[in-house]
């Protein structure tokens, strides 16, 4: 991705062991986003056929 790139062009001029832990850090905080956008677009099907009963139901009154 994109922000792998700047990191990977970061770490040619930042090596030293707080560029680990922060390499680290970046690592994780793009796992947990990368869940969080799988379950966010799970999440949006659900509200999507949610919303769609709720218009079909107030259709028929």
């Amino acid at each position: 991705s994109g922000l792998h790139a700047k990191l990977n062009a970061l770490e040619q001029t930042w090596r030293d062991q707080e560029q680990r832990r922060f390499a680290e850090q970046f690592e994780q905080t793009l796992k947990a986003l990368n869940k969080f956008g799988a379950a966010s677009e799970d999440h949006i099907s659900f509200l999507m056929r949610k919303a769609a009963h709720i218009e079909e139901y107030l259709g028929q009154r």
